[in-house]
């Protein structure tokens, strides 16, 4: 069951915008943020819980919320909402002028690889903002540019089709010690970053999730999830790593971490390594550039291994790519699919 509202509780002021959206203000949807999803609820569906979430965090600056990326939940969300109601929820629709423009190739099992050949935002690295990116469609497209500080001769853009169709060209330098340089990426945040509230793993009935990524045949690298329980990056939390494709020096450096096991959920088999006590390696043991990965099934595994409580919480799920190394040559990496679907 999706949680939702009851439209009963909100502002009586709230409730007269929707009205006045649903006369005339519907036609700023055609010339605003076109490229926005209004599907909060991910269930596939534009209809009346996305209308109750999006009332409940009117006025707001809510990602999930804001559709039109302006940075406000607000008539212009609710225009855009108003428009697509019930369509489909399939992801953001180009803009009639200066939009993305994907260029999508269907794949034997089912999931497209969309190409990002005409990119709506361009977003370079940023000295003074590691976490550069935009707000899309209920997630956040974060440049990811956490450990440039000391590798001052990395290089980094972001080309921005939508929240899950994007590239990015890297250069940073080999410095033999195996360190991450950068995690471009797209997340789901599920943290209020006011309260810091977390809802509970065990809340959640499903958290499925779908990807695909084009890699390089050069450098060292990984594609994977990163996924933040009991808070994000901060003591006490714990982090939980699925990796589908390692690259160059990472497919087989993963094998000297300390092991704690395998396991086979959902017909993938993954080998588990744990570093510092508290970062877990879930690596799939047949590396794959697209598919479907039951989260809700990992995180449930790892409580009952006693390795997480089972009253944690869920900080964020992202997914991109860890790059280590590119010779300092620009290379080029490729999300072309990603979805998160969770239910409680």
């Amino acid at each position: 069951m999706i949680i939702t509202r009851k439209f009963t509780s909100l502002p009586q002021s709230i409730l007269m915008a929707a009205a006045v959206v649903v006369i005339g203000v519907v036609v700023l949807a055609t010339t605003r943020a076109a490229t926005n999803n209004a599907d909060l609820n991910n269930d596939g569906t534009v209809s009346v819980f996305d209308l109750s979430i999006l009332l409940s965090k009117w006025g707001t600056a809510d990602a999930n919320s804001d559709i039109s990326g302006d940075g406000a939940v607000n008539v212009f969300d609710l225009s855009i909402l108003l428009a697509r109601w019930a369509q489909a929820g399939t992801g953001p629709t180009p803009s009639p002028s200066g939009s993305a423009t994907p260029t999508p190739t269907p794949t034997p099992g089912g999931i497209t690889f969309n190409h990002c050949t005409n990119p709506t935002y361009t977003v370079p690295a940023d000295p003074n903002n590691p976490n550069a990116g935009k707000n899309l469609g209920g997630y956040f497209v974060d440049s990811g540019t956490w450990n440039f500080a000391n590798y001052p001769t990395s290089t980094q853009t972001m080309y921005i089709c939508n929240f899950n169709n994007w590239y990015v060209d890297v250069s940073v330098p080999s410095a033999g010690n195996g360190d991450v340089k950068t995690y471009p990426n797209t997340q789901k945040q599920y943290i209020n970053w006011t309260t810091r509230a977390m809802p509970r793993i065990d809340s959640f009935t499903s958290i499925m999730s779908t990807f695909a990524h084009t890699a390089p045949a050069t450098g060292d690298w990984n594609f994977a999830y990163d996924i933040w329980i009991n808070e994000i990056a901060r003591s006490g939390s714990t982090e939980l790593m699925i990796w589908t494709q390692p690259g160059g020096v990472n497919i087989g450096g993963y094998k000297s971490f300390p092991s704690v096991g395998s396991v086979t959920l959902s017909g993938i088999t993954y080998d588990i390594k744990l570093l510092n006590g508290n970062i877990y390696f879930y690596v799939m043991r047949t590396f794959q550039n697209s598919g479907t990965v039951n989260i809700l099934e990992i995180l449930n595994h790892m409580m009952s291994k006693g390795w997480i409580p089972t009253s944690s919480t869920l900080g964020a799920i992202d997914y991109g790519v860890e790059v280590n190394n590119t010779n300092s040559t620009t290379t080029r990496f490729e999300l072309n699919n990603f979805s998160i679907t969770d239910a409680h």
